[in-house]
């Protein structure tokens, strides 16, 4: 009995959750179309590439039937905009994922062309997008259009970008090349052109139907205003320009409209649910999962800003530098280190350090450590892992602006003026830290001789050996440390608190006093004969 009526429940069970679930899996209930939303709201650049990345194959394994980019940004990088318009291109003809731009104010530079990389445009009222000019920052400048060479690829990435997603070629050439020249007539048909002039010269007696055409020009209160009726009679007179020969295209909402770039307006994220477009993908009540950014990316951003990039360099090589003028291994080493460290992975997240960049760095280390721990002295190993330190970080700075384009000579001094200041800065701060700072920092206290030593321990009172320089110098004694430049030395029986010019000595060498100022003891390597 208890059999039977297990057998029972379940065939109900099965009956209830296959009439619930439709005859075949693709039937979707009206809550099971999974939308995702991405924010591409900030400067373009390798992060935002990242997240872009992250979010479209997320998108993908989880099934989603519409992607939504929404875009203001005021443009940014070359090199992140070509990641983030052939991840948008590659979702939308490998998965048959329609995306959705949906400009909400700004699509500028490098958001036109992310812009062009999905299938449907939609516009905010009062946006604009264009002006993809390939320009480089200079400072106290501004920005400068790069030679003819990046004008020319990004021509031809936007023509080939704008065919792959169904847009008109032309009008997006027109966005980078001021020699295009464009009229309304150039690119809409002719029969289509004349029917919509008809229409707004006798707009009291055209149909609803007829009336419809202009329906994303109307106002609050469903009317199209005779100033608004005018100004599209402007667009639309015979040879009326869209862009005149010597300018950059943008496009404002009206604008992007009548040339039936944008599908329609949208003020909020349900309003382009009720598109046309839109409705025919069948999505029903869709749930829209927006993809927010995450920690790493949240952390690579802010270490890769310029400003953060400049300081951890600084720290980097204030840490070093101080190391190599102290005994053993301590904080300013790990300080030092973990800069450079940081400096990298915000910049190897954002996508502009490589791989051959952390081995000219792993190998700079490896030598410069070769030098502080096992080779006595400073010459080639040391000065060579330096060399390769700074190439590593030069190579890492400078952005590449397209996949197939070397950095401009823009870029390459902009990245030496960075990096000179930064070396500037630092010298300043390690020579103020040495100067003026050590002798009352902890931190520092062991690079200059303690003001008072233990006599129980051999040590011989500062204010008395001060009191005898003459006595001591000149005088030949044994490191009883490795000097580096400080430690410690015994003469005639004694032992002091002793350093070097900046020259590294072995244990067991034979050193000379060659100066004595306040506690302070200077000694050299006594030459072999």
């Amino acid at each position: 009995m208890t059999r039977k009526l297990i057998v029972a429940l379940c065939l109900i069970l099965a009956s209830v959750y296959l009439t619930v679930r439709g005859p075949s899996q693709e039937t979707y209930l009206p809550s099971s179309s999974l939308v995702y939303r991405l924010k591409i709201t900030t400067e373009v650049d390798n992060i935002l590439a990242t997240y872009v990345a992250r979010a479209i194959a997320m998108a993908e394994r989880e099934g989603a039937r519409l992607i939504i980019a929404e875009i203001n940004t005021p443009g940014g990088e070359m090199g992140g905009m070509w990641k983030i318009s052939d991840s948008l291109v590659s979702s939308l003809v490998s998965s048959k994922i329609p995306t959705v731009a949906w400009v909400n104010k700004n699509g500028a530079s490098a958001g036109a062309m992310i812009t062009y990389a999905c299938k449907y445009i939609v516009m905010a009222p009062g946006s604009t997008f264009g002006a993809c000019v390939p320009v480089t920052l200079i400072p106290m400048e501004g920005p400068k259009p790069l030679p003819e060479k990046y004008v020319s690829y990004t021509l031809n990435q936007i023509r080939s970008v704008a065919t792959a997603t169904g847009h008109s070629a032309d009008i997006a050439a027109a966005m980078v090349d001021q020699d295009i020249e464009l009229t309304f007539s150039d690119i809409i048909p002719p029969a289509r052109l004349e029917k919509l002039r008809r229409i707004l010269r006798q707009w009291d007696e055209a149909t609803p139907e007829e009336q419809a055409e202009f329906k994303w020009f109307l106002d609050s209160s469903g009317e199209l205003p005779e100033e608004k009726r005018d100004e599209l009679r402007d667009f639309l007179v015979e040879g009326a320009k869209i862009i005149e020969k010597g300018k950059i295209l943008t496009l404002d909402t009206d604008k992007a409209f009548l040339l039936n770039v944008a599908i329609g307006k949208a003020a909020t994220l349900g309003e382009i649910f009720d598109l046309k477009e839109i409705r025919e993908l069948n999505l029903g009540r869709p749930l829209v999962k927006t993809v927010n950014w995450s920690w790493s990316e949240l952390a690579a951003r802010f270490l890769s800003m310029p400003l953060v990039s400049s300081l951890l360099l600084i720290g980097g090589i204030v840490g070093i530098a101080t190391e190599l003028k102290v005994p053993g291994f301590g904080f300013p080493g790990i300080l030092g280190i973990s800069c450079i460290v940081l400096l990298f992975f915000g910049n190897f997240a954002a996508g502009a350090a490589q791989w051959t960049d952390l081995i000219l760095f792993g190998l700079g280390v490896a030598f410069l450590l070769i030098e502080i721990f096992v080779i006595p002295g400073f010459g080639f190993m040391g000065i060579f892992g330096i060399m390769l330190i700074v190439v590593s970080i030069f190579m890492m700075l400078l952005k590449s602006p397209g996949p197939d384009l070397p950095a401009s000579r823009e870029d390459v001094l902009r990245v030496i003026r960075a990096m000179s200041a930064s070396i500037i800065a630092a010298a300043v701060l390690i020579y103020i830290l040495f100067q003026f700072l050590s002798p009352r920092m902890p931190l520092f206290g062991r690079l200059v001789l303690a003001s008072s030593q233990r006599a129980q321990e051999g040590y011989t009172a500062g204010d008395k050996f001060a009191a005898q320089a003459d006595q001591l110098l000149g005088k030949v004694g044994v490191a009883r440390s490795m000097l580096r430049p400080a430690g410690k030395a015994v003469f005639e029986g004694k032992l002091f608190d002793v350093v070097t010019e900046g020259d590294i000595i072995e244990k067991e060498s034979k050193i000379e006093i060659i100066e004595v100022r306040g506690n302070r003891i200077v000694v050299q390597k006594v030459k072999e004969s």
